[in-house]
């Protein structure tokens, strides 16, 4: 239920009735390609190719420099370790980040959904997997995110949405409450 609305933004999905909005759009008006151009997408599962960190981050932003790499890996709180690595963003993080912890892969894959700028940011389960201080970062990490792009989070943990305007609450494939948060 809650993932399927992430796929119906990403048009991974139609829907079999009713419209989807964004702004004062519909959804349905957009190409796939320039939907996914302004969405970005953190899934519960991050994707690393073999390759470098650098590579990984950019992968879709091809014309991306270092300075925009290290401006959106700050934002995701991957810098830091990051130039610890022995070959900093040049480092080969092996098939899927088997050389990185879930909190820095994790991180990687926010970074590369920042770097391209977009218009809403997704993140679907994104902390499930993660330890708890990998989970305090990528909280902290979407609170600043969210002062100044439209965040969506799907989760079943409160903590990770505490600090959202609004909390929608869906059960059984319904739509059951939607909250406005006191901060």
């Amino acid at each position: 239920g809650k993932s399927t609305i992430s796929d119906l933004l990403l048009r991974f999905l139609d829907p079999t009735s009713g419209t989807i909005w964004f702004d004062e759009h519909q959804l349905k008006d957009f190409s796939t390609a320039s939907i996914r151009q302004h969405i970005g997408y953190v899934g519960q599962h991050p994707f690393l190719f073999n390759d470098t960190i650098f590579a990984n981050i950019t992968y879709g932003s091809v014309h991306a420099t270092m300075d925009d790499v290290i401006e959106a890996c700050e934002q995701a709180h991957a810098h830091e370790f990051i130039i610890h690595l022995s070959d900093g963003y040049q480092t080969i993080v092996g098939e899927n980040g088997n050389t990185l912890s879930g909190g820095q892969k994790q991180r990687l894959t926010i970074a590369r959904a920042l770097l391209r700028r977009p218009a809403l940011l997704i993140f679907d389960e994104a902390t499930s997997a993660l330890d708890e201080g990998s989970e305090r970062v990528i909280e902290q990490t979407i609170a600043e995110l969210s002062r100044d792009t439209t965040v969506l989070v799907i989760s079943h943990r409160p903590a990770l949405l505490r600090r959202m305007d609004r909390i929608v609450t869906i059960d059984n494939h319904t739509l059951v409450q939607i909250a406005q948060t006191a901060e």
